[in-house]
């Protein structure tokens, strides 16, 4: 039996068995082998299944079910790629002791394998072989991709490059691990030559394990979206959009976000990452506003500010007729603007860039509540998010961040109120004003000039402006 001193920690380097004052064993995340549970005869309780994790150079690691549920470890392994569900609820049923393999390290001949309809060059990129020459070639039952390259090593970054075919756009497919847990291989096509047609390059990021529906389908999907934006409105953090894919059928729009740095990965300035939309999900970022949707799924991965990779197959973290007051609110999406809670100050920022869309607040009635849809503002280190039924929202960090800057998904105003003062309303942030404050107010909003109100016992207000937002 394990003995009952022994406690267990995962993080991103690994799982270990640590004894008060030394350390038994450890296994890294990238040394791990295979995993398999061990039932006991005494029957389908927790205390008599067991995980046994094989790494490297003979290192066995075991532990409960019970431990690796309270130490976080098996929603790790549930995650690892070809993991067998079904041998585990197996085990759960078993009554005699025995041992079955939920999980076995394959090596990277099952990456290449993933990306076995790609042309060569891009499985030289996942299995990580030796780069073979130039192809021009065609996914089967597709249209070609383009000119592709062999892969290169730049600056630590496994690249290889598609050629559009138009203006000297290219897509750059790096190949690099995301640091989750376990650290997850990724291939990120980064746009390359938008920026010189006014346009911000865009970034979509893709496990590998995902690539084993289409293995072409992310690299068609930048090429087609790429190539069809010059009749396309501008595209900025905080704005989303609404695709069809076939291969992916969950997948109804894309919110964008300015792109977080990414190890490995050499990103151009001021990149946009697609984040997928799935199912009801478009239409709630109509309804609700897309950060409240990104801002869920960062806080339920545990991934700052939400999630860098596609998952096409993820279940709906929002719904358009969710319990929400933003359905009996005036709401509008203003991606140039953002709001944080700095201390004690609600803080507006606003790029000029967004007055002509404020000016439609002029028509509206002054005693009328509205909401601004706002986008995530790049200097935030915490991030609100909410459900319907919690009282209080909660909010996740950048790393160990104190969250002095908290981001809101949304700034909603309350005009004609008896006091100024602001207040966190589920994941958003609010303000209540006075008559004489609440005309001030929209007279900067509509003018952009500056603009601060102190409340005493709640939350001030700070508005400022800028030419564009960081």
């Amino acid at each position: 039996m394990i003995p009952e001193r022994l406690r267990f920690v995962v993080d991103d380097l690994g799982v270990a068995a640590i004894e008060p004052g030394r350390r038994l064993v450890r296994i890294a995340w990238n040394d791990l082998r295979m995993v398999a549970i061990v039932s006991n005869d005494g029957g389908p309780t927790e205390d008599e299944l067991f995980f046994v994790l094989h790494g490297t150079a003979g290192r066995l690691l075991t532990i409960s079910h019970d431990e690796s549920i309270e130490c976080g470890l098996l929603p790790v392994l549930q995650r690892l790629p070809g993991f067998d569900h079904a041998k585990l609820s197996d085990a759960s049923c078993c009554t005699e002791h025995g041992e079955l393999v939920c999980w076995t390290w394959s090596g990277a001949a099952d990456v290449a394998a993933l990306f076995a309809d790609l042309p060569r060059a891009l499985v030289s990129l996942a299995s990580g072989a030796e780069p073979r020459p130039p192809a021009t070639g065609t996914v089967a039952g597709d249209r070609a991709l383009g000119d592709i390259s062999p892969p290169r090593e730049t600056a630590g970054q496994r690249v290889t490059t598609i050629e559009i075919g138009r203006d000297g756009l290219r897509i750059r497919a790096v190949q690099h691990l995301l640091p989750y847990v376990p650290p997850m291989p990724c291939v990120s096509l980064i746009t390359d030559g938008l920026r010189q047609l006014g346009r911000d390059e865009m970034c979509l990021t893709v496990p590998v394990a995902v690539l084993a529906d289409g293995p072409h389908v992310p690299a068609r999907f930048m090429k087609s979206l790429a190539s069809g934006l010059d009749n396309a409105p501008r595209m900025g953090p905080g704005t989303f959009i609404a695709v069809t894919i076939p291969e992916w059928p969950h997948v109804t729009g894309f919110a964008l976000e300015r792109t977080w740095p990414m190890d490995g990965v050499e990103l151009p300035m001021g990149c946009l990452t697609l984040h997928a939309l799935v199912g009801p999900e478009l239409e709630a970022a109509g309804a609700v506003g897309p950060l409240r949707i990104l801002a869920r799924l960062g806080s339920r991965a545990h991934f700052w500010p939400t999630p860098a990779w596609c998952d096409p197959r993820r279940a709906a973290v929002a719904e358009p007729t969710e319990a929400t007051f933003l359905a009996k609110v005036r709401a509008g999406h203003f991606p140039n603007i953002t709001v944080t809670l700095e201390d004690r100050t609600i803080v507006v920022r606003a790029a000029r860039s967004a007055l002509p869309r404020l000016a439609d607040l002029a028509d509206l009635d002054p005693r009328e509540p509205f909401v601004l849809f706002t986008s995530l503002d790049q200097r935030a280190d915490a991030l609100f998010s909410w459900r319907p039924g919690e009282e209080v929202a909660s909010a996740h960090t950048l790393g160990r961040s104190p969250g002095a800057r908290i981001a809101g998904c949304f700034f909603a105003v309350f005009p004609n109120r008896r006091a100024d003062g602001g207040a966190v309303a589920e994941d958003g942030l609010r303000m209540s004003f006075t008559a004489e404050s609440t005309e001030r107010f929209r007279d900067a909003l509509l003018r952009g000039e500056p603009f601060r109100v102190p409340s005493g016992r709640s939350y001030d207000l700070r508005l400022e402006w800028s030419g564009e937002l960081a």
